[in-house]
């Protein structure tokens, strides 16, 4: 009966990624994000592309714990559920401490986890792009968890925000945006509607540069000149470290090193970004 439970629940997901319109819960809390102590902030990075510590597993996807604010916040959950999970354990990281499930959009490679996860913990709420699949909300009712469908900028928690769904020729994704007494860090997914804007987004909600961004900028099908002026950019911007991956692309993501030195994190499964170690 359970293997058949986890069955439906799989096909429900599949056809979440390749819906569109979605009806669940919407809430448009205002106000902006407390700023918070950089040196309080973690960010481990559980699913990559890339392997940062060699026990663990690599796939294409994406996703990340953030620790440090009011709530333990889990960005992504990779595109593979049994991958994801055994990430965890091998990081000892326990799916009980997670109080919020943030999806950045509505591709397999952020979501595959979702499941298996919600099989160990229920009782997360889910935020999604308000323009995420339905099925999101079958799967959520069906474990009893609880779906935000996110459409403006709005609270996640005291101290982070959604930069409320951005539309891109492709999909509309969500990023999360943490103000700290150095500056904003954004996490993203893919970036689909353009790092760039993202940051500029980031930077408009707090009032701050962008001092970290985290995740995958999705240059992996640029050109060099293209990665070299989005990379110029930024500079510009004031985005002070960059820790890109995923689907930046292996030639982005050594331009990235080259043009940042030692404000570039080198990311991967396995990586924990300490806020505490970033100095400049």
């Amino acid at each position: 009966m359970k293997r058949r439970r986890g069955q439906i629940s799989i096909l429900l997901l599949v056809i979440a990624i390749f819906t569109a319109g979605f009806s669940g819960e919407t809430m448009t809390e205002g106000g902006k994000a407390q700023v918070v102590d950089i040196n309080r902030l973690n960010i481990t990075i559980i699913y990559d592309n890339y392997a940062h510590d060699r026990r663990l597993k690599t796939d294409h996807g994406f996703a990340c714990l953030i620790e440090g604010l009011d709530q333990t916040l889990l960005f992504d959950t990779g595109g593979n559920g049994s991958i994801f999970m055994d990430n965890l354990e091998t990081l000892a990281i326990d799916p009980q401490q997670v109080d919020a499930i943030f999806i950045s959009h509505n591709h397999y490679d952020h979501s595959g986890g979702l499941i298996r996860f919600l099989e160990s913990n229920p009782r997360a709420r889910i935020y999604i792009p308000r323009s995420a699949s339905p099925s999101y909300d079958v799967i959520a009712e069906q474990y009893g968890a609880r779906v935000v469908a996110v459409e403006s900028p709005r609270l996640i928690d005291n101290h982070a925000m959604s930069t409320g769904e951005m539309k891109s020729s492709v999909i509309g994704e969500h990023s999360l945006v943490i103000p700290t007494d150095k500056g904003a860090v954004v996490v993203t997914g893919c970036a689909h509607p353009g790092i760039c804007d993202i940051v500029q987004r980031a930077g408009d909600l707090t009032g701050r540069q962008v001092y970290l961004a985290v995740g995958g900028f999705h240059l992996m099908s640029d050109t060099r000149e293209s990665i070299q002026n989005t990379i110029s950019r930024l500079q510009t911007m004031g985005v002070k470290y960059v820790a890109p991956s995923h689907c930046t692309g292996r030639e982005a993501i050594r331009l990235f090193a080259d043009a940042f030195g030692k404000t570039f994190i080198q990311s991967g499964a396995g990586r924990v970004i300490r806020g505490g170690e970033l100095s400049e």
